[in-house]
């Protein structure tokens, strides 16, 4: 088998200021992902990519301590105060500390398989769900220290090997679209995963 190797690129979201709950659920997500057939899963597109990457997370082998359950597509609207967004806000995966650091964490992610008309869509998914949190939590006042957002992205070399359409976005157009239009309107904390192959 053939795993993905992952590379962290922090965008609004600096590099060594992720809280120690916050980094478990990151290194969690790394290893779910990098127990996936990369080879394999690619060779249908997005389709099956996103059905091994579900697989290899509801793995029923999985310590129950683990804050990953299952990947669900979620409003990215708090409580879904939009009741059916559809795919324009929506997020792919959601995941929250168990608080023992004394403090509320949630990580939203987004899996980037769309063309590239969608890149930012998806930066815009992850700063509308962090502001939603912040808005509308009843529970206990939150700042952008308390939402991660996390673009999970593909190499070229990855979307090549899969025989994937041109059209779709890959890593460098989302670190490209981050660095020239979106760092300077992005309030939240976001990084990518961006995925290659071994």
């Amino acid at each position: 088998m053939t795993g993905f190797l992952i590379t962290r690129e922090h965008y609004s979201a600096k590099e060594n200021t992720l809280a120690p709950c916050e980094e478990m659920l990151i290194s969690e997500l790394e290893g779910l992902l990098q127990n996936v057939d990369a080879r394999s899963a690619i060779k249908g597109r997005s389709v099956s990519l996103k059905k091994a990457i579900a697989e290899s997370i509801s793995n029923s082998d999985r310590p129950a301590s683990s804050r990953i359950r299952k990947l669900e597509k979620t409003s990215a609207f708090h409580e879904n105060r939009l009741g059916n967004a559809g795919a324009l806000f929506e997020l792919d995966l959601q995941s929250e500390c168990d608080k023992s650091c004394g403090h509320f964490h949630r990580v939203n992610a987004v899996l980037c398989l769309n063309n590239r008309e969608a890149v930012g869509s998806n930066f815009l998914k992850l700063e509308l769900a962090a502001q939603e949190l912040i808005r509308y939590n009843n529970g206990q006042a939150l700042t952008d220290e308390n939402v991660l957002g996390v673009l999970v992205s593909l190499n070229k070399k990855v979307l090549t090997l899969g025989g994937w359409d041109p059209a779709y976005a890959n890593s460098t157009d989302y670190t490209f679209a981050f660095s020239f239009a979106y760092s300077s309107m992005l309030r939240s904390r976001i990084l990518a995963l961006k995925l290659d192959i071994i």
